[in-house]
């Protein structure tokens, strides 16, 4: 089974110093995210969810393979092969993630190991051993609507048909079932995040 992502036909492969760049697509892009608003609480602002984002992003950057329309960098999508689903702690630490505490929120960490002990939870009950991850998919705000979201979402599709692979993804927002529908994403799994506040949908693509 092949593991390893080769560079995607008409997109950029994300490099170590374009990892700013993402995570401030990202704190824009979920800045109203239930999932931000879980994680931050009443901490959250672009510069805490930058800065969070800058931590996890160069935590899995050695795992991930993470791609954007071009240098510009306005929108991104990080994929995780089978098996590489979640943050290396190790990598968390050396990535700074232990100062989160003091530069984000005091419960930062806590918080981040039961949204993804959750995510966990309900992957397992769906996901096979040869399923891709897509961690996180986003587009700046000011760019959405013009075509970008395809742009990257395509060619890593037709990679997956190519390879005859599944792949998984979450969504905090009703409205976003549909548009991962029409990508040929199906709901397997409606639950909630760890407070019980905030709908999770999982999704999965044969």
């Amino acid at each position: 089974m092949k593991k390893e992502l080769f560079n995607l036909q008409g997109l950029y492969k994300v490099q170590r110093k374009d990892i700013k760049k993402c995570a401030d697509v990202a704190a824009k892009a979920f800045l109203d995210d239930p999932s931000s608003t879980y994680l931050l609480e009443k901490d959250l602002s672009h510069p805490k969810l930058y800065e969070y984002y800058l931590k996890a992003f160069n935590a899995l950057y050695t795992d991930a393979s993470i791609f954007a329309p071009d240098e510009a960098i306005e929108g991104f999508i990080i994929l995780m092969p089978p098996g590489k689903t979640s943050v290396s702690a190790r990598r968390f630490i050396e990535s700074g993630g232990l100062a989160l505490p003091f530069s984000v929120s005091f419960g930062i960490l806590s918080r981040s190991l039961e949204y993804e002990s959750n995510n966990l939870r309900i992957r397992r009950n769906v996901c096979s051993d040869e399923t891709w991850y897509i961690f996180q998919f986003g587009v700046a705000p000011e760019k959405q609507g013009q075509g970008l979201g395809s742009k990257l979402m395509k060619p890593f599709l037709n990679w997956l048909d190519e390879q005859q692979l599944p792949c998984y993804l979450e969504t905090h927002k009703q409205k976003n079932v549909d548009l991962y529908a029409h990508y040929g994403f199906i709901l397997k799994a409606t639950d909630t995040l760890p407070n019980k506040k905030h709908t999770q949908y999982g999704m999965l693509r044969p």
